[in-house]
């Protein structure tokens, strides 16, 4: 009985799914079906990483939260390794959104990292939101 109610608290301590509050965005080239054409930007979700991805940016819907970080482990249960911490500013992509201010994707996924977790902190510290582990892919 007192596992269970450990677990309840436990459960109910962690941080909801972060969902469509953190989405990528590109400079489209050709027209695909999540282009927006008044930005000239394809948005997406971001379920996994490898060096071929081609995204130039970050977006996170913007409800006083102070930064976006991105923890990397070893395997997807594993302990947190290495914390990349953005700052949010102001951006046009997308009403409502904020860009994580100088990310750049070929900087912060590095080769020896295979999970990454994404969350978004207060100004607290405090995840007001977590992804579950995503997978990053080797390159050639």
């Amino acid at each position: 009985m007192l596992t269970l109610l450990i677990l309840g608290r436990a459960a109910l301590a962690a941080p909801p799914p972060c969902g469509d509050r953190i989405q990528g965005f590109n400079t489209f080239e050709d027209y695909d079906d999540n282009m927006q054409p008044e930005t000239g930007l394809t948005i997406f979700d971001i379920d996994e990483y490898s060096p071929h991805s081609s995204f130039e940016g970050v977006l996170v819907k913007a409800e006083g939260e102070a930064k976006l970080e991105i923890a990397f482990k070893k395997t997807k249960g594993a302990a947190t390794y290495r914390n990349e911490s953005f700052a949010l500013e102001r951006s046009e992509h997308k009403r409502g959104y904020k860009a994580a201010a100088d990310f750049e994707h070929k900087k912060v996924f590095r080769a020896q990292d295979k999970f990454f977790v994404m969350r978004i902190l207060n100004e607290d510290g405090k995840a007001v939101c977590e992804d579950a582990p995503k997978e990053i892919f080797p390159g050639d």
